[in-house]
């Protein structure tokens, strides 16, 4: 591991929001950019919005948990800042400019950065098949994927496909990063090296 990276107390923390469909990676490729952060030898903090939503039903007036997921992001931001973090990845759901401006609002003192990942229909429609499969990793709230029957997962994937249609239609994103044919190790690279003022947070991992 590199020396610590030391920023100073009152510097604005870097904050880094992944976005996209369902399938499209946003959990794992958070996990591995907080990873390569970490190994830059900087306190950072990584949160999955998914596993911080768990509802149900949902609400009629937040069907989609926005108001759940800020409310809990406010509460948990002052959390991450007290125990040292000095830079944060977050991976979840985000797809209007509402939902951005719901979101940035959470967590003042942070330079927000969104990350919008892409992946083709047909790159969608392979990943969530092969976790309907049992592959990729197991990630809490996503067991009804696992077992679930052909024409389920075909709705999943024509519920991913539309909503990769309404970030591109709602400009979601200051980066938009391709995942097709990458590893996760790959498309984690690509965030650290586009996302301004990530670059010199990279680890050995990245270089």
């Amino acid at each position: 591991m590199r020396d610590q990276v030391y920023l100073p107390a009152n510097a604005a923390i870097p904050f880094l929001w992944l976005c996209g469909p369902s399938g499209v990676g946003k959990s794992s490729v958070g996990w591995e950019v907080f990873t390569q952060v970490r190994a830059a030898g900087v306190t950072a903090a990584y949160l999955d919005t998914d596993q911080i939503s768990f509802c149900r039903p949902e609400p009629p007036d937040d069907p989609d948990h926005y108001a759940l997921r800020a409310r809990n992001v406010a509460a948990l931001w002052p959390n991450f800042l007290a125990a040292g973090a000095r830079a944060m990845i977050v991976s979840g759901i985000l797809e209007t400019p509402d939902g951005v401006r719901l979101f940035t609002a959470a967590v003042p003192g942070a330079v927000v950065t969104i990350v919008r990942l892409r992946a083709t229909p047909v790159t969608l429609q392979e990943r969530i098949f092969r976790r309907g499969r049992g592959g990729g990793p197991p990630v809490p709230g996503e067991q009804e994927w696992q077992g679930a029957t052909a024409s389920r997962l075909l709705a999943l994937w024509e519920d991913s496909v539309a909503t990769a249609a309404a970030l591109a239609r709602n400009r979601i994103g200051d980066v938009c990063i391709d995942t097709d044919g990458r590893s996760v190790r790959d498309v984690a690279r690509a965030i650290l090296a586009q996302a301004p003022g990530w670059s010199h947070l990279r680890g050995p991992a990245a270089e």
